[in-house]
């Protein structure tokens, strides 16, 4: 809401973007500052958008689960803090947009996300003189990373698998080492890897598809769509769930990434599916 920041710099008026923040992040962030309550993100819920003294807002919603509580503190945005059952809820909220909101959240199931991560910028083959292999991130790709630890803190990840090229295992070292987790370094998920034997990137994506951790794999472009395909055999997506995955991961840029929220269900492996920019 606060769009464009003044500042003066050497006595000149200056005026710059806010610092970005990917809206899960922003999520999680103002759920905390707001509520004292620490979450991880579940699946996307539908966003909504209305007017702010007449210019439009659109705001994203997740499903989420509590992970920690701070307590809770009256605010500027929020005066009281207390738990109705959803049914009670059309006749104490203000806004119909946000009862819709609630009313598709229930209907949610449990979900873990399963994050496909292309890793962060990289010098360009052509200014890079050693192996590809050993090709590593620019120094906007070392910034990028930042956004990577913010985006899969907010899914609260569990498990990290790399392709063992330095760009991707750099894409991803600084959130393992804030989450204190080990990562899992694979071939199945590196470029040369990937085209001498696809079958171990399907073993890797099968073995995936039933642990019930929040996973994320950094791997290369031309190895998404692989991946999609071994999720589909899997069951894990829908004919369609794939098209729309491969149609969202197709400019896939560096650091961004396809989030695959992944039920327990039997008639309906994937819930959602959703994608997030990089810096």
């Amino acid at each position: 809401e606060d769009g464009i920041r003044d500042y003066k710099v050497t006595g000149v008026q200056t005026c710059a973007l806010p610092i970005y923040e990917a809206a899960p992040t922003a999520a999680v962030r103002e759920c905390h500052e707001e509520t004292g309550f620490t979450v991880r993100l579940g699946a996307r819920l539908n966003d909504v958008s209305y007017l702010v003294r007449g210019r439009p807002k659109q705001v994203s919603y997740w499903v989420a689960s509590i992970t920690n509580d701070s307590g809770f503190s009256a605010n500027s945005e929020v005066d009281e803090r207390t738990w109705v059952p959803v049914t009670d809820a059309a006749a104490i909220l203000t806004h119909a947009a946000d009862v819709s909101v609630v009313t598709e959240a229930s209907k949610v199931p449990s979900t873990r996300p399963l994050i496909i991560l292309r890793h962060a910028e990289a010098l360009s083959r052509t200014d890079f003189q050693g192996p590809d292999f050993d090709r590593p991130l620019t120094p906007r790709g070392h910034k990028q990373t930042q956004s990577v630890c913010d985006l899969l803190g907010a899914y609260g990840v569990e498990h990290v698998l790399t392709s063992p090229y330095l760009r991707c295992q750099q894409t991803i070292d600084s959130y393992a080492h804030a989450a204190g987790i080990k990562v899992t370094v694979t071939s199945a998920l590196g470029e040369a890897g990937h085209q001498e034997s696809p079958a171990t990137t399907q073993s890797l994506i099968e073995s995936l598809a039933s642990t019930p951790q929040a996973a994320a794999l950094c791997t290369h472009r031309p190895v998404i769509p692989s991946i999609i395909n071994e999720l589909t055999a899997a069951g894990l997506l829908s004919q369609q769930q794939a098209a729309d995955s491969q149609d969202l991961s197709a400019f896939l840029n560096p650091a961004e990434a396809l989030i695959i929220h992944v039920s327990g269900s039997k008639t309906l492996a994937t819930w959602s599916t959703e994608r997030h920019d990089a810096p």
